[in-house]
């Protein structure tokens, strides 16, 4: 290779999606039930929004290197998308993280390993905010 991409490609984009869904779900599972570096401070019960938009921001950096306020517009957003994403999961009475998703964290019967109980929605919810951080260009690029 020559040249760096400056730009996603549809390669790019598929690349990171495919390695973002084999992966998000195990790894938010397994980080709230180790006690990880990913979620430290927060539980799989947290809803309070200060501490779940502190959380948005660390991850920010962590994944993408952005230095951002809980007041940023993607940290706004991000919070709108994890807390739809809890309320929809509970109103489908979904209890269990991966329940009704495609998880190949489940191939390798992750769930007797680790608790995916989930009453809240929040790691499914986490799962998203995973995934859309891991989708991003600059995760793979930067």
């Amino acid at each position: 290779v020559k040249n760096r991409a400056e730009k996603s490609t549809t390669l790019i984009a598929n690349t990171a999606q495919l390695a973002s869904m084999r992966m998000m779900c195990g790894a938010v599972i397994k980080d709230f039930e180790t006690n990880g570096a990913m979620f430290s401070g927060i539980d799989r019960n947290t809803t309070d929004p200060t501490k779940l938009k502190n959380k948005i921001v660390e991850l920010y950096d962590r994944f993408l290197g952005e230095k951002l306020t809980t007041t940023s517009l993607d940290v706004v957003e991000t919070y709108e998308l994890l807390t739809a994403s809890a309320k929809e999961r509970r109103e489908a009475g979904q209890g269990w993280a991966t329940q009704d998703v495609q998880c190949p964290w489940e191939e390798d019967k992750g769930w007797e390993k680790y608790n995916g109980n989930d009453p809240k929605g929040m790691i499914y919810a986490w799962t998203d905010v995973v995934a859309l951080l891991m989708m991003d260009y600059k995760f793979i690029h930067e």
